[in-house]
């Protein structure tokens, strides 16, 4: 099944269409009374097998289903080799010119050659617009078809296998808006430079828990992007390495609208032109490694955390968890020193989540910000459960925050 998907539609298809449409059932009550392209927005739904298994009903809903837009092929029965030429016949009988959702979950293992051609036959042959592939136990993986990254219908790609990512030489992306990365390692750093280059219409880029592997420098450049989400807190199956082994990776954020990052840092985030940025979120996840003492790690992750907050510089909303406040006023209390521009003249409304009073740097945090934004005029603060039921505790709390000085006269303190 490695041959050119023409081939692959001559061999494998083996049954015959029909070639006169039947006419709907007379009854008003009857579901097949229904329009042909109402039926077939309806098994669109469905996953592709229980659609398929439509086709018993009657003459007119035998091949109903091989012209519906939406294809899913999901984890694969008991039998394995029943899915496996369930979605060649699937494929093999398909007469719709375009696929607009093509969702594929399996187990490799040895038939990525034949999984390749399915990719290959979607996008030569039906034009596919979104296409969502998992991918599990691959053993010996052959490069995804290099037609895929060339594809000028392609406007949703998602790709989740914990595997290396071959690229080709080329690679362009025409029409591309959404692009999901899971679990990948990329390897060279050319060709991932190509990648993130290659992508003039992209609008939404997430990348969870994937590896730069022994790159140094990437770059991301796309000139449409506005949403990019980063998560790398999956630490279960990563070897933090060496203090010197990571990767530095610089996004061009020119039209960037929202930014959210949630992780070890083990690599050095910065953000570059982010003039247009309007929300960001960042989050540090549990520290937990080998190489150095904690001490030592937190540190550095406090100074990459530093650099990454410089690039986020020009945001109008700005979401901070505890460990990072924790990690940053803990080793670098002078970064407050001189007060940022926009608590003098923009920081109007601060949220600070699950307040603690035993927690000095969080205490800290909330003393500097009332102190300094001059121009705030609410700040709202949780409390956690153990305050809520403790009223005596509750009380202390709120006469120590109350007590603090306020650089804004109008400033309002509210306590949930």
């Amino acid at each position: 099944m490695s041959g050119e998907p023409s081939k692959f539609m001559e061999t494998t298809c083996v049954i015959q269409k029909p070639q006169k449409k039947q006419k709907p059932n007379g009854n008003p009550k009857c579901l097949g009374n229904l329009p042909d392209e109402v039926l077939r927005h309806i098994l669109s739904f469905l996953p592709t097998t229980d659609a398929v298994r439509t086709s018993v009903l009657s003459r007119r809903w035998e091949y109903l289903w091989a012209s519906i837009p939406n294809l899913n092929f999901g984890r694969q029965p008991a039998n394995r080799n029943l899915l496996m030429d369930f979605v060649e016949r699937a494929l093999c009988l398909l007469d719709s010119s375009v696929i607009k959702r093509l969702s594929l979950s399996c187990d490799v293992l040895g038939d990525a050659s034949r999984i390749n051609t399915w990719i290959s036959t979607a996008v030569r042959w039906h034009n596919v617009q979104e296409l969502n592939v998992h991918l599990e136990k691959i053993e010996r993986f052959v490069p995804l078809p290099y037609c895929l990254f060339n594809c000028k219908t392609l406007t949703s790609l998602h790709l989740d296998m914990m595997y290396v990512l071959k690229l080709p030489t080329t690679i362009y992306f025409s029409s591309l808006k959404i692009l999901s990365i899971q679990r990948v390692t990329f390897l060279n750093e050319y060709l991932t430079r190509k990648l993130f280059s290659g992508l003039p219409v992209l609008e939404e880029l997430k990348l969870r828990n994937c590896s730069w592997g022994d790159l140094k420098f990437v770059s991301i450049s796309a000139p449409k992007l506005h949403r990019l989400f980063i998560f790398e807190n999956d630490t279960r199956n990563r070897d933090f390495g060496s203090p010197s082994d990571f990767c530095q990776v610089t996004i061009v954020g020119d039209s960037l609208k929202k930014f959210c990052y949630i992780g070890n840092l083990t690599g050095e985030y910065c953000l570059c032109k982010s003039f247009s940025l309007k929300e960001a979120y960042m989050k540090e996840a549990y520290i937990h490694t080998t190489w150095v003492s904690l001490s030592e790690r937190r540190e550095q992750i406090a100074l990459r955390m530093i650099k990454l907050l410089i690039g986020l510089s020009n945001v109008e909303q700005l979401t901070l968890s505890s460990y990072t406040i924790e990690g940053i006023t803990e080793w670098f209390d002078w970064i407050w020193d001189p007060v940022p521009p926009c608590f003098l003249s923009h920081l109007k409304w601060i949220k600070v989540s699950y307040l603690k009073e035993e927690n000095e740097e969080e205490l800290s945090a909330v003393k500097f910000l009332l102190k300094n934004a001059v121009v705030l005029d609410e700040i709202i603060i949780t409390i956690t459960k153990y305050y809520e039921v403790n009223l005596e505790a509750q009380l202390k709390v709120a006469k120590q925050l109350l007590a603090l000085p306020r650089g804004s006269q109008n400033c309002k303190i509210i306590l949930e």
